[in-house]
């Protein structure tokens, strides 16, 4: 019986060890920004190779009720097609997601999405912070963060969680910054690995 347990709870962590093995072969990409950042978004999309690999997963302070048509603009300037995020749908390489202000969203293993009720004190929806954190747990290694121009300090914490679970951590620049706050608190915090401009920020994307 002993022994029995001990295959048991070997083959679960082998299984274990398995799957987060083929969920960090997976690499994902996740967007912070605020004011300025649906100008910094199109830069970054439109100059985005068609056949890119991941899917990147954008949490955009806006207005409750306007990401159809954020999304509708969005796919007019990006190479690659941009949706609202789903519950009920798969992430799929090569697809740009945008994360609706109605709840804050989290990716958990497996690629789940789970809507999170917002908090009642918080000033900026969705939450950079609650989408990056929960990339940075479930991604690991093969989490790639960017934060770009914005009010407040929201993402910084996920970014950091990013980086200390040896994620890449990239900001846009202050030159190419329109409100240069929310990247210049995570510079300042030490939780990035690069600052570039808008250019390079789409350049380093289409060489990973």
């Amino acid at each position: 019986m002993i022994q029995d347990a001990k295959k048991e709870n070997f083959s679960d962590g082998y299984l274990n060890w398995l799957f987060r093995e083929e969920l960090e072969s997976q690499k994902i990409i996740a967007i912070a920004c605020s004011a300025g950042g649906p100008k910094a978004l199109a830069s970054i999309l439109s100059k985005i190779p068609q056949n890119f690999k991941y899917p990147i997963i954008i949490a955009q302070h806006m207005a409750l009720g306007s990401a159809e048509e954020f999304v509708h603009w969005l796919n007019t300037e990006s190479t690659i097609p941009v949706e609202v995020v789903q519950k009920s749908k798969a992430l799929e390489k090569g697809k740009v997601y945008i994360c609706p202000p109605e709840n804050d969203w989290k990716i958990e293993p497996g690629q789940k999405r789970f809507a999170v009720p917002i908090k009642s004190s918080q000033l900026y929806n969705p939450s950079c912070d609650v989408l990056l954190s929960s990339i940075a747990q479930s991604y690991g290694k093969k989490a790639i963060g960017i934060i770009l121009n914005g009010m407040g300090k929201d993402g910084v914490k996920g970014m950091m969680a990013i980086q200390n679970n040896g994620g890449i951590t990239i900001a846009q620049d202050e030159t190419t910054s329109v409100v240069f706050e929310m990247n210049k608190a995570a510079i300042n915090k030490g939780a990035i690995n690069k600052v570039l401009s808008l250019d390079q920020i789409a350049f380093e994307l289409a060489s990973i």
